[in-house]
């Protein structure tokens, strides 16, 4: 039985990885980024903004992400109603960054920062998030565009929760050569 489950988890964390390493490397660094934020690491600032402007976008991030938790509880008391509203909050900061460019990316990102429940309000919030004006035409197409009718009927999302956590690994630049 031990086996059985490890054996499990382990093709999920696989294919959890696969998943991320077809994402675009902006969305890759987006995810890690929010994750990092998400839970409150004091070296995020430091490690994510490369100018002002994402400085303030770590620090508008981490003041979003205070809404989490909300979230979190009012998923797991089944207050949905009242849940949508922050979750889509949340999202309309998230998408409004312009580096997470799929559905497929934001739940992937959702999964991890809210938990495997999470799952059947995902393509709602995607929706309401991705139409609103302040993203150009263009790009609210592009995100609409990847929501797939499926992913928007779908009634057995599995409740699950995810096994991998991508972590963001600075490579070195080796100017000796």
């Amino acid at each position: 039985m031990g086996r059985v489950a490890k054996t499990g988890r382990g093709a999920a964390m696989l294919a959890e990885m696969q998943e991320f390493s077809s994402f675009a490397p902006a969305e890759q660094r987006y995810i890690c980024r929010a994750l990092e934020v998400a839970a409150g690491s004091h070296s995020a600032l430091r490690r994510w903004a490369r100018d002002i402007d994402e400085a303030r976008s770590v620090r508008n991030q981490a003041r979003t992400y205070r809404r989490r938790d909300h979230v979190v509880r009012l998923l797991a008391e089944e207050r949905y109603l009242e849940m949508a509203a922050p979750l889509t909050e949340i999202s309309i900061f998230d998408l409004s960054q312009r580096q997470i460019r799929s559905f497929p990316a934001y739940r992937f990102l959702y999964e991890r920062l809210i938990g495997g429940a999470i799952r059947p309000w995902l393509a709602s919030s995607f929706g309401a998030a991705a139409v609103l004006p302040l993203l150009s035409p263009r790009h609210r197409g592009e995100l609409i565009g990847t929501l797939a009718e499926d992913e928007v009927l779908r009634t057995d999302w599995p409740r699950e929760e995810p096994v991998f956590f991508p972590r963001w690994v600075e490579m070195p630049v080796n100017i000796a050569a």
